[in-house]
C-alpha cells in the first residue's frame, strides 16, 4: 500500500529522522533538485546518514523523480519505482537496487 506524501514531507521525515520510508509515493515527476529547500536536506543526508541505519525506499513509488546530486549512499530500494527518474551525479555507493525499475532513468556521473 502506497504512502502519498509531498516532496515537502517526505524531505521533513527524514530530517526528523524516519528512515523507514517503504512504499512512500511522492507525486510523480517531483523535482526535489529544484526545492528551496534541497541544499539543507542535502546537507542533512550528508551529515546524518550511516551504513548501520540506511534509509529504505522497498517499492518506493519515484518515478519521474529529478533529484541532482542527491547524496544516499547504503539505501534499501528493493523493488523501487525510478522509471525516467534524474539522479544524474547522485552518490548511491552500497545502495542496494535489487530489481528496482530504472527504466528510462538519468544516472549519469552516478557513483553506485
Amino acid at each position: 500500500m502506497e504512502t502519498r506524501v509531498t516532496i515537502e514531507e517526505l524531505m521533513r521525515l527524514v530530517m526528523q529522522g524516519e528512515r523507514n520510508l517503504n512504499c512512500i509515493a511522492p507525486p510523480p515527476h517531483s523535482d526535489l533538485s529544484n526545492h528551496p529547500d534541497y541544499p539543507h536536506f542535502q546537507s542533512y543526508l550528508i551529515h546524518h546518514l550511516r551504513k548501520e541505519n540506511p534509509i529504505t525506499l522497498h517499492q518506493a513509488q519515484l518515478q519521474g523523480l529529478t533529484a541532482k546530486g542527491l547524496y544516499l549512499p547504503y539505501a534499501i530500494a528493493t523493488e523501487a519505482n525510478l522509471w525516467q527518474a534524474d539522479l544524474e551525479g547522485a552518490i548511491l555507493q552500497e545502495a542496494d537496487l535489487t530489481h528496482a525499475n530504472l527504466a528510462g532513468a538519468c544516472l549519469r556521473k552516478t557513483i553506485v
